[in-house]
């Protein structure tokens, strides 16, 4: 059963990269002036480390927020234009106060990557300890509800209150995944019926949030949906592989592995792009991160 769970198979080898400070494909501004500050949520994982990588190498200050700070937090260390603020984004109260005080702070986009291979409520949260950037584990009663809805919910309320003039329509990126998209293919309800339970509370609670975002105004979201997510900074380890060769030959429901400098490189260019909105697959993502080069 090809499951969402790209990071149950590849997060062993592709966290300990997400560290690596590999140049990134997009050209950095020439303006020694800083062009805004980017909000990272979910800054310690895999794909937030790299969206603040490309993010500082092309002249943008980054706030990145996460329940626990990394060790080596590519943003360097906090007094600067770069700054980590630890904040449990499942709290509403917490997550008003970060808005509160960092909208007015010329920010000019907010990067949503919170995930969590187990959730608590799936009994093994624990071993997330090993695949996680900073060896966090989440709260026994931590759903994917609470770490993907909750948070990204918590954000947008805020955002409503605190959005300052000129912030009408601040971009907001939200990493989601392509079996997200199921329901829109022939026969995808019913594999999903096949799929375990967890597989079902982390598809709805990606669902609620695509369709939260789909219904806001006042903000462009970009919602992007990629399978398997791998790093080139390593050797593509079997399930990419696999994957690869089973899109190539068209099995249904397995979509082209993304590697995470195009997702990253992507939601750097959809940030500087006011035309790029809503749904974005693995075609999508490629075309986005090799644009204006």
């Amino acid at each position: 059963m090809m499951t969402p769970l790209r990071r149950s198979l590849l997060t062993l080898c592709a966290v300990p990269t997400a560290l690596s400070l590999s140049m990134s494909p997009i050209k950095a501004s020439l303006d020694g002036n800083k062009r805004g500050r980017i909000v990272v949520l979910g800054a310690s994982g895999l794909v937030g480390t790299k969206v603040t990588q490309y993010a500082m190498e092309n002249n943008y200050s980054v706030t990145g927020v996460s329940r626990n700070k990394p060790k080596n937090w590519v943003g360097g260390k906090d007094g600067g234009d770069n700054e980590y603020i630890p904040v449990d984004l499942t709290d509403s109260v917490a997550v008003d106060e970060l808005m509160r005080t960092k909208l007015p702070d010329n920010i000019v986009a907010i990067v949503h990557c919170v995930g969590v291979l187990f959730d608590g409520q799936s009994g093994i949260g624990n071993l997330n300890k090993y695949v996680s950037g900073v060896g966090s584990v989440p709260k026994e009663s931590a759903s994917y509800d609470d770490i993907t809805r909750k948070t990204v919910f918590n954000a947008l309320d805020a955002l409503k209150i605190h959005k300052q003039p000129g912030q009408e329509k601040i971009p907001f990126l939200f990493d989601s995944a392509a079996e997200a998209g199921w329901p829109e293919m022939g026969g995808g309800t019913f594999v999903e019926k096949l799929a375990p339970d967890f597989l079902k509370r982390y598809l709805k609670a990606k669902r609620a949030v695509e369709k939260r975002l789909g219904n806001e105004e006042g903000l462009r979201s970009v919602i992007f949906r990629p399978s398997l997510i791998y790093t080139n900074t390593k050797m593509r380890p079997p399930p990419v592989l696999a994957f690869t060769l089973g899109s190539k030959i068209g099995l249904p429901f397995v979509d082209v592995p993304v590697c995470v400098e195009d997702l990253s490189a992507a939601i750097i260019k959809s940030i500087e792009n006011d035309d790029v909105n809503g749904v974005k697959r693995e075609p999508q993502i490629v075309e986005l991160a090799n644009s204006g080069k």
